[in-house]
């Protein structure tokens, strides 16, 4: 299952939950305002090269953007 943490003004978390709908692919997504292990997951994402919203993982491997994206093309 694809995880999204983002914030409601983030273009590129937009974005990547646009696409994820318009392919019918599910994922959670949760608001990293309102997560009680905001700084925790923060760091986490940083030490697996996330700096930028959304934190993106899958099966507990962080993906960026562009990797997102990439998987899912190869998937169509």
């Amino acid at each position: 299952m694809i995880k999204l943490i983002g914030q409601p003004n983030c273009s590129q978390c937009m974005l990547v939950k646009k696409l994820l709908n318009s392919k019918q692919i599910e994922y959670l997504y949760d608001e990293l305002d309102e997560l009680p292990n905001k700084e925790e997951e923060i760091e986490k994402a940083k030490e697996n090269g996330v700096f930028t919203l959304p934190i993106i993982t899958e099966n507990n491997k962080y993906l960026s953007v562009n990797q997102l994206i990439e998987k899912i093309k190869k998937t169509i």
